[in-house]
């Protein structure tokens, strides 16, 4: 034992022992120096409460249950030897915290949700980091089961309850063990509950002769015993303090509420099954209700706190409650958590649907007026009640389409394809689909198609081939074959890759225009130029040959110009030839004639 502790030793005491002075000077301490604390939240309509989410994954029986203070977190201790810690709102799976090796016995958070707490049956009490999950501080008691923990309003400290006969206060920081109590009246403390003021701690016990238990009620600063009265095992501050709630008050089997002002019973409930007894309760953040669960029923009873009828009861087939059966109200006051044998946890709370737009496609982006494009919907609902007819909204912008009504089970999705006809949409470019319900709204963006279908119809060229330094002129007939006018459109000219003009044009619907240019070939190269006439991505080409001198000539008319050259010199060239031959047969038979001529002579 640290030998900071404080160690306090009470002696047995009759009930009637206890001084009315003690009982006054309690009363004007609370009254005093007591902050009272203000209801938690709002209750919900606990007459519609159902199950509405049940989460799996440990492997043995629930233990503990524990709410986060913002109610946004619920953590789970289990005979497993785990700690599992869930996202209250969708019931997902967080984290897993090993760290113990027997059950986990006791579960709380810090005021301010920074620290969690866990008891097991290791006699550890481990407190984790919750902004990583890591355990910052490890208490080893060396003597039992832990049974209980609990927070001051501030944070810095907590109690627990040991099934032995001492309840301690420690240092949340460090692990110090700052109080120690032992309580000879008792063989073992069963629970300890810092009052929400912060001023008291109340502890439970068997009574270590005779038949039953007590609670005592000690100063929370120094440890000095303040009073003791009836009561059992199982018992709650109300959250302003004003009341305390347990069981088996006066050997009675129901459960009683004290007012702790004076300490006297105003309230006692009767559980309706009297051969069982209750097991766990917990108040309702509002200090109106008290729900309860019992030793065997595979029941949760919602009571009024304050006449004792009974609001609502739970029924849960098929399981047993038992020993550790936990039931805890969220912080919200709008839903329940219990725990039973069967290693779930079930929540309890309205069956409240939420529905959202999931999301929104169509069949195509782009479309030409008097299309169809379908528009897909998917609608979800994580909500813990099943949405039914939901209505739904399908606009163009602002223009409402259509409506739609819609079923949603809860944790479920459903979709729907509505026909959009485009007739009516005059408007060419993007235009954005919008699925609205309440609270929620998706968007998918389409693009209508220009009304306008403009396209290069015809291309003339005045020359095919020119002398360089003339001109040609280019006529290029443009096309539309939309519903719309076509107003300033651009048509370009090039001379192969170059871009020599533009012109801007207005075509009318199902109508043609022209774009008329004029080339100047001055400054150009010799030979062969495609001119090609453009408009958007439709074309059109036409070829023109640039040459020297007068006339510039083609290829294919200089091969025909050769020709015919030598088509006449060989006309104009056969006489001679043949006017050559005869002279030479002439001179030849002259020549034989003077030769014979000559030998007659000889």
């Amino acid at each position: 034992m640290n030998e900071n502790s404080q160690i306090m030793k009470t002696t047995a005491m009759d009930e009637t022992s206890i001084s009315h002075n003690w009982f006054i000077g309690f009363a004007v301490l609370l009254l005093l120096i007591g902050t009272l604390l203000g209801a938690g939240g709002t209750s919900s309509d606990v007459t519609k409460f159902t199950d509405i989410r049940t989460l799996t994954g440990h492997t043995d029986y629930v233990t503990a249950l524990a709410w986060s203070p913002d109610g946004s977190k619920l953590a789970s201790g289990s005979a497993d030897n785990t700690t599992r810690i869930w996202d209250a709102t969708t019931g997902k799976h967080l984290v897993t915290l090993n760290g113990h090796r027997n059950r986990i016995s006791a579960l709380a958070w810090s005021p301010n949700g920074k620290m969690l707490a866990s008891g097991s049956c290791d006699n550890k009490i481990l407190v984790w980091d919750v902004s990583n999950w890591s355990a910052i501080v490890t208490i080893d008691i060396h003597f039992n089961c832990v049974r209980s923990i609990s927070w001051n309003p501030e944070g810095s400290r907590f109690v627990s309850g040991y099934k032995k006969n001492f309840t301690a206060i420690w240092n949340a920081y460090t692990g110090e063990r700052i109080i120690t109590i032992i309580d000879v009246n008792v063989t073992e403390t069963y629970t300890a509950a810092w009052s929400p003021n912060g001023s008291v701690v109340a502890s439970s016990g068997y009574l270590t002769s005779g038949y039953g238990s007590i609670i005592n009620l000690w100063d929370a600063q120094t440890g000095t015993f303040i009073a003791r009265i009836s009561g059992f095992f199982e018992m709650a501050w109300s959250p302003d303090g004003s009341k305390f709630a347990t069981h088996f008050c006066n050997m009675s089997d129901g459960m009683c509420i004290y007012d702790t002002r004076n300490w006297t019973i105003v309230k006692t409930i009767e559980e309706i099954d009297r051969s069982n007894h209750f097991k766990s309760f917990d108040w309702s953040p509002d200090g109106s209700m008290i729900a309860t669960t019992s030793d065997n029923l595979d029941i949760v009873e919602i009571w009024d706190a304050t006449n004792g009828t009974i609001l609502k009861k739970i029924i849960n087939p098929g399981d047993s409650w038992g020993y550790d059966s936990s039931v805890v109200w969220n912080p919200a006051g709008n839903e329940l958590a219990s725990s039973t044998y069967s290693k779930t946890i079930t929540i309890w709370g309205e069956a409240v649907p939420h529905v959202f737009v999931s999301s929104v496609a169509v069949d195509r982006i782009y479309f030409d007026l008097g299309d169809v494009v379908n528009i897909t919907a998917i609608l979800a609902n994580d909500g813990t009640g099943d949405g039914l007819d939901v209505p739904v909204r399908f606009y163009d912008e602002a223009t409402l389409l259509t409506t739609m009504h819609m079923n949603v089970a809860r944790g479920g999705t459903n979709s729907t394809i509505v026909p959009w006809r485009t007739t009516n949409a005059t408007e060419v470019g993007a235009h954005i689909l919008r699925v609205v319900m309440e609270g929620s709204e998706k968007s998918v963006t389409v693009i209508a198609n220009d009304l306008t279908k403009v396209y290069v119809k015809d291309l003339i060229v005045s020359k095919k081939t020119v002398t360089v330094g003339k001109t040609v002129d280019i006529a290029g007939t443009i096309a539309n074959d939309g519903i719309s006018n076509a107003s300033d459109v651009e048509v370009r000219l090039y001379d192969g890759p170059h871009l020599v003009q533009t012109r801007t044009v207005l075509v009318p619907r199902r109508g043609t225009a022209n774009a008329t240019f004029v080339w100047n070939t001055a400054n150009v190269t010799l030979g062969k130029h495609t001119l090609k006439v453009e408009v958007g991505e439709s074309s059109m080409e036409r070829s023109v040959n640039v040459g020297r001198g007068p006339i510039a000539l083609n290829s294919s008319l200089s091969i025909l110009l050769i020709v015919l050259i030598i088509v006449v010199i060989i006309i104009i060239a056969i006489p001679f030839m043949f006017n050559a031959r005869r002279h030479r047969r002439r001179s030849h038979k002259e020549g034989k004639d003077h030769k014979r001529h000559k030998r007659h002579r000889l």
